[in-house]
């Protein structure tokens, strides 16, 4: 099918092979293979090349952005937003996750409830369920990891091939070089940055708990610990 504009069953199908075997209403398909695989799913949205391409069944996706929420052959999902290039691109069968920004949860797969806002926020999670990364590269090396809170460029950044969970991290490069530590509180710059498999730390301040590796630390105070 060519780059006409097509009203079907309530459908709105702007784009070469964009929404072609489609039986479901109320979607709408902007973009050479926009939604190109679906073929019951209803009211999804996808803008830009490839924008949601292998959904099937799965409802209630909006992609907007260069192969947004592309995923992967014969797999279907609901009630994920993905806004920007590679935004969501592996998704599989994953729900009601939003993701903001370049390549933003770009890597996720099956996981469901995460929010990445910036860009390459989240990049890494693939199974990791309500994890929250706001601000550049925030969450980036986290696979499987649950319940993480990264707030701030580059805060929990990790290190590639580790997960971890229930760690709480705001301000630039907080939590930092985490690789396997679970339930840390980092609050300011460079707070706990040097920290990889320790637990159960709080730190408050700016760079407080900065060289802090041990467990079961409260460190409170500009460069405490």
């Amino acid at each position: 099918s060519g780059a006409e504009i097509r009203n079907i069953s309530a459908n709105q199908i702007f784009g070469y092979n964009s929404l072609t075997t489609n039986t479901g209403n109320y979607n709408i398909a902007i973009g050479t293979e926009a939604l190109m695989d679906q073929t019951s799913g209803e009211r999804n949205t996808g803008v830009g090349y490839q924008a949601g391409r292998s959904n099937v069944t799965g409802d209630y996706n909006s992609w907007f952005g260069f192969s947004a929420g592309r995923g992967a052959t014969n797999q279907s999902n609901a009630n994920n937003t993905g806004i920007g290039y590679d935004a969501l691109y592996s998704i599989t069968t994953a729900n009601s996750n939003v993701g903001v920004g370049h390549q933003s949860l770009r890597a996720l797969t099956s996981g469901g409830s995460n929010t990445g806002v910036g860009q390459n926020s989240g990049y890494s999670v693939t199974t990791g369920v309500e994890n929250v990364a706001l601000g550049q590269t925030a969450l980036f090396y986290n696979q499987t990891g649950h319940y993480n809170v990264a707030i701030g460029r580059a805060s929990m950044y990790g290190v590639s091939g580790n997960s971890h969970e229930n760690n709480t991290a705001v301000g630039y490069k907080s939590l930092f070089g985490i690789t396997t530590g679970n339930n840390n509180v980092a609050l300011g710059i460079y707070s706990l940055y040097e920290g990889t498999t320790f637990t159960n730390n709080v730190a408050i301040g700016d760079r407080a708990g900065f060289a802090t590796t041990g467990n079961d630390n409260v460190l409170i105070g500009s460069s405490a610990g």
